[in-house]
């Protein structure tokens, strides 16, 4: 069970890097139209990182924080 949810851990990450890398690197030189609709407009390929990583920045901190207050 613990090997099973592993490994599809490791598939989706390898899935969202190989996107995103894609997303990032690729897109912006290429100019099939076809192509270009498997992915959003390309500032959000900068924008949804930055607000994930404030997220979960705020609830880390924010859990830390209230383990603090519990414990003192």
């Amino acid at each position: 069970s613990d090997r099973l949810v592993g490994t599809l851990l490791m598939i989706s990450g390898l899935f969202v890097f190989a996107y995103y890398t894609l997303w990032l690197f690729v897109v912006p030189f290429v100019d099939a139209p076809y192509f270009k609709g498997f992915f959003l407009d390309h500032e959000l390929a900068l924008k949804i990182p930055a607000l994930v990583i404030v997220f979960g920045l705020s609830g880390v901190l924010g859990f830390i924080s209230i383990v603090l207050i519990r414990s003192g």
